[in-house]
Order: structure tokens, then C-alpha cells, then sequence
């Protein structure tokens, strides 16, 4: 890393208008939560659950999480949806042929 911020401020010094990502990495490490509209996780992983459990919001949260959004980061979206997706690990021993 030293020799990277060498370089990115020997180009910056020259005029270059140069950054870089802290996180290089094509992939993200979050929970599956991240890739929920914003209003689906307020209140805490109980108000979550409960809004999931409503067919009416749950089809709302799969609509918006299907469209660009400008107001907040869509992970889904971004990672491709279900195919860029990996599940690591789960806490319900019945849910566990869901992960990789």
C-alpha cells in the first residue's frame, strides 16, 4: 500500500485527478438485509421479519428491489440479482440447502 499512495499522490501532484476504492474487491460481504429497500429493515430484524411475512409489502420490497433507485444502493440490483447472490450461511438448520 505505501507504493500505491506514492503513486496516486505523485499523480495527483502532476494534475491527475486520481482515487481509489478502499475496498477492491468485485464482491461485497453484507447480510441479505443489505439488499432490502430501506423501509423493510426500520424498526430492527423483528419489524423486518414481520413486513416479509405480509404478501402485500414483501411483493412491494421485490418491485423495488427490480428497479434503479437514486434515493438509496440497491445490492440487489447491483449484484445482478438472485444469480449474484451467495448465500454463506444460514441460522436455520432447515433453510441450509439454500446456501453454497
Amino acid at each position: 500500500m505505501p507504493e500505491v499512495l506514492r503513486r496516486i499522490e505523485a499523480a495527483r501532484a502532476r494534475g491527475i485527478d486520481v482515487a481509489a476504492s478502499v475496498y477492491p474487491y468485485t464482491r461485497a460481504s453484507n447480510g441479505l438485509a443489505a439488499c432490502f429497500p430501506p423501509w423493510v429493515n426500520e424498526g430492527g430484524v423483528d419489524k423486518m421479519i414481520e413486513r416479509l411475512k405480509d404478501p402485500v409489502l414483501r411483493d412491494r420490497a421485490k418491485k423495488e428491489m427490480e428497479q434503479p433507485s437514486n434515493t438509496w444502493e440497491n445490492e440487489w440490483l447491483g449484484s445482478g440479482g438472485p444469480s449474484g447472490i451467495l448465500l454463506i450461511q444460514v441460522l436455520n438448520p432447515d433453510l441450509a440447502k439454500m446456501k453454497a
